[in-house]
C-alpha cells in the first residue's frame, strides 16, 4: 500500500480552509445574535420604564395639579 502525503496533506489543508471559512461565517451569525439581543433587551428595559410612568399617571403620580405661585411662570 502507498500513501501518497503529499495528496492527503493537500486534502487536509483544503479541508481546514474550508472549515475556517465555515468558522468565520459562523463568528458573523454569532456576533449579530448578540447584537440583537442587545436590542430586545434595552426594548425590554425601555418597554418596562414607560409602563411604570403609564401606572404612575393613571394613579395620578406626576401630574400637575395647581400652582404654588401667582402666575405659574416660575415654580
Amino acid at each position: 500500500m502507498v500513501v501518497r502525503t503529499g495528496a492527503t496533506t493537500e486534502a487536509l489543508k483544503e479541508e481546514i480552509q474550508d472549515m475556517n471559512a465555515e468558522l468565520k461565517e459562523l463568528k458573523n451569525v454569532i456576533v449579530v445574535q448578540a447584537v440583537q439581543t442587545a436590542r430586545l433587551d434595552n426594548m425590554r428595559e425601555h418597554l418596562t420604564m414607560l409602563q411604570r410612568n403609564y401606572e404612575d399617571l393613571r394613579r395620578g403620580n406626576g401630574w400637575v395639579t395647581q400652582r404654588s405661585t401667582v402666575d405659574g411662570e416660575y415654580p
